[in-house]
């Protein structure tokens, strides 16, 4: 059996729940006491009770890197990698806030990627960078691709010649004696992925055949 049970503290009315029961241990009957709340509206039973606040403790961006690492996901792209995570990380950072890498610490910490990858400092990306750009990773990593993404498309060669002023040792040549640093392309003709970069003075047929083999 319950009752309310009112008390009265200053200005303020406050009202318990009691519950009757019957100890069988000490065989007499006891009462239980829980606490309602502050007295609103007497009449109708109306109580005010004080909720235990939350504390913040972390505010992290969510649906950027969520919604790429779930289409990241699909692709099956990256299984066979063994710093799958890292990668994915940097990759994510690129694409949400195409900054300097040595701002990408200040993006993980506020970013979702704190939560689902591995932690990245300076130093680690460095070393890390260093490790990815090896031609051989590089070769396994497009092996995968064409495999999975691509297989038939073939590749377009952007030969085109960049105006540039700045003071750089290898100059292309233009009949109008312009500036120009040249650079060539190979891209993945489907999904504009570029497989090779090269600088320099080079001739498009050699390179051409160089990456078919």
């Amino acid at each position: 059996m319950s009752f309310i049970r009112y008390k009265k503290f200053g200005n303020k009315e406050y009202a318990y729940e009691v519950t009757s029961y019957w100890d069988p241990e000490k065989k007499k009957p006891r009462q239980k006491t829980k606490y309602l709340g502050i007295v609103v509206d007497k009449e109708n039973k109306i109580f005010r009770k004080k909720r235990k606040e939350r504390k913040e403790k972390l505010i992290l961006d969510f649906g950027d890197v969520y919604f790429l690492n779930q289409f990241i996901s699909r692709t099956k792209l990256f299984e066979k990698f063994d710093k799958k995570e890292k990668l994915l990380t940097l990759i994510f950072y690129r694409l949400c806030n195409p900054s300097a890498m040595r701002y990408a610490r200040i993006w993980y910490d506020g970013s979702i990627a704190k939560v689902l990858f591995d932690d990245v400092s300076s130093q680690r990306i460095s070393e890390f960078l260093r490790e990815i750009g090896d031609e051989g990773i590089q070769r396994e990593f497009f092996a995968e691709y064409i495999k999975k993404i691509s297989p038939e498309d073939g590749l377009i060669i952007d030969t085109t010649a960049l105006p540039n002023q700045i003071n750089i040792n290898v100059w292309g040549w233009h009949n109008e004696e312009i500036d120009k640093i040249k650079l060539l392309l190979v891209i993945d003709r489907k999904t504009s992925l570029v497989f090779q970069v090269y600088a320099g003075q080079y001739r498009g047929c050699i390179l051409l055949k160089d990456n078919h083999k």
